[in-house]
């Protein structure tokens, strides 16, 4: 190899089945463990606060904040029902 030559930024063909293969039992766990997004809504909200702003106390304050926008919004199980476009019966539980 001439010391001249380009280094290479990719694996060859034999190179990238190897680690393919060494890593073929943890995909296969991986795949079991964390088969994928169902399809169906999830109860996730994921907030971003900068470092600088976040405290110890930043999830009890969002979670007051979030109680009471429900208490002004959405005080019962009906009214919270009608907002989500749920079955009622749903929401009571």
């Amino acid at each position: 190899m001439d010391p001249h030559d380009p280094v290479r930024r990719t694996l060859g063909p034999r190179a990238a089945q190897q680690v393919a293969d060494l890593l073929a039992p943890v995909d296969a766990e991986l795949a079991r463990r964390y088969p994928g997004d169902p399809g169906t809504r999830q109860p996730v909200h994921t907030v971003y606060v900068p470092a600088d702003a976040f405290t110890a106390d930043t999830v009890r304050t969002w979670g007051d904040q979030a109680l009471a926008a429900l208490d002004a919004h959405a005080p019962d199980a009906a009214s919270f029902a009608a907002a989500l476009d749920l079955d009622p019966a749903l929401a009571a539980e």
